[in-house]
């Protein structure tokens, strides 16, 4: 089923705000699904016999991250659960493997250990930042009375897009990343090209759709600050109703320019749901 149609503006915004962050589970699965397309990349490259468990370690507990996430992926509000027990077990088989093996192969997991640990720092600051966005309910719940309150929600907004761009950051340059590890670590500059070649080629549909994600979560935050904007520019033209939770504008001008914003709110969200499906449903990478 289909997420619902996108209904013209109009001042009440309750039915809208119920869609915001319908994708905002993705934060989690975006680390996810990274990971294990670069496991497979090095699958084929296994050969101390000391590793061979830690890499089943990291491929079981990455198959069933996978399926986990179609499993709980809803058509109508995206990705509802993740089962972070698995993700600590990939890392751990990492780290057995980093610690058991040898030569390029044990610099490898290391690499994507500290991909990981970049990545699950820039996401749990994004799940902070989403968490602390929904509970502010930033075009909800108005007191016109309070001069602090729209400067507040903004810096909110702000926060959000500063950890989004975070995300972003460590999604767009991961090859130049792990070259720069691996170059570090002294791995040859033909094996470090081979590695990143078969990287690039597991990975470059998948990432694409993950920055597509952040993109639309920018959208997003810009049209909030868009509609904060056009409140605060016209604070004593607009009243709030508490019992109906409407916002009801002086002009028509006005209360357009608000709409506009919380409409390309709904547009975002509900393309970002789409690339969600897209996601989930891609192939599993093969050796």
């Amino acid at each position: 089923m289909n997420p619902p149609p996108y209904r013209p503006p109009q001042d009440d915004q309750k039915a809208l705000l119920r869609q915001v962050f319908k994708a905002s589970l993705i934060a989690v699965p975006v680390a996810i699904a990274m990971f294990f397309g670069v496991i497979h990349t090095i699958n084929s490259q296994r050969k101390a016999a000391a590793s061979q468990a830690g890499w089943q370690d990291v491929k079981s507990s990455g198959r069933e991250m996978h399926d986990d996430l179609k499993q709980n992926f809803d058509p109508k509000i995206g990705i509802t659960n993740v089962d972070l027990a698995r993700f600590e077990k990939m890392r751990a088989g990492l780290k057995n493997v980093s610690q058991n093996a040898s030569g390029d192969e044990a610099i490898v997991a290391r690499a994507i250990s500290q991909y990981m640990n970049r990545l699950q720092t820039a996401v749990k600051s994004y799940q902070d930042a989403a968490g602390k966005l929904r509970a502010a309910h930033v075009l909800d719940q108005f007191d016109p009375s309070d001069t602090s309150q729209i400067p507040a929600r903004r810096e909110i907004v702000q926060q959000f897009l500063d950890a989004n761009a975070a995300v972003k950051q460590v999604l767009t340059n991961y090859e130049d990343r792990f070259r720069a590890d691996l170059t570090a670590a002294k791995v040859r500059d033909l094996k470090i090209q081979d590695f990143l070649d078969v990287l690039h080629s597991a990975l470059a549909r998948k990432n694409a759709i993950l920055l597509n994600i952040r993109q639309c979560d920018d959208r997003i935050g810009a049209a909030m600050l868009d509609a904060l904007n056009t409140l605060q520019s016209e604070r004593g033209h607009w009243k709030y109703d508490p019992i109906t939770n409407k916002i009801r504008f002086e002009t028509a001008a006005t209360r357009e320019a608000y709409n506009n914003g919380t409409a390309a709110i709904e547009a975002a969200s509900e393309e970002q749901l789409k690339l969600q499906a897209q996601l989930v449903n891609l192939p599993i990478p093969q050796p």
